[in-house]
């Protein structure tokens, strides 16, 4: 190919690496932001989480080519985690508890 002699297998490894890397990051942030019930943190990270995820997916089409049952993998994956996370986030919103004093108004 065009890159052939000029990329080193080092970078590529490099490259490939954090690709997986950082939607599995921000995974674990979300999971965190969720654990300690900061929803708002939650919501950023699921942005960030989609962004990478969604830049991951880009790449590895590319690389593989438009294989139908890498795709249809990815989809599955995908849109069994945004059902999962999406289900999990409604049940702590109605499990979470009020706070019990009244928030400080004093300035």
């Amino acid at each position: 190919g065009g890159l052939q002699g000029r990329v080193s297998q080092t970078e590529v490894r490099v490259f490939w690496v954090s690709l997986v890397a950082f939607p599995l990051i921000w995974s674990i942030l979300f999971l965190i932001a969720v654990a300690f019930f900061e929803f708002r943190w939650a919501m950023v990270v699921l942005i960030a989480l989609s962004l990478t995820g969604s830049n991951l997916y880009g790449y590895v089409r590319c690389k593989f080519g438009k294989s139908e049952s890498i795709t249809q993998t990815f989809k599955n994956m995908t849109t069994g985690l945004v059902q999962k996370q999406m289900m999990s986030n409604i049940a702590n919103m109605f499990t979470r508890t009020p706070p019990t004093t009244a928030p400080n108004t004093t300035v």
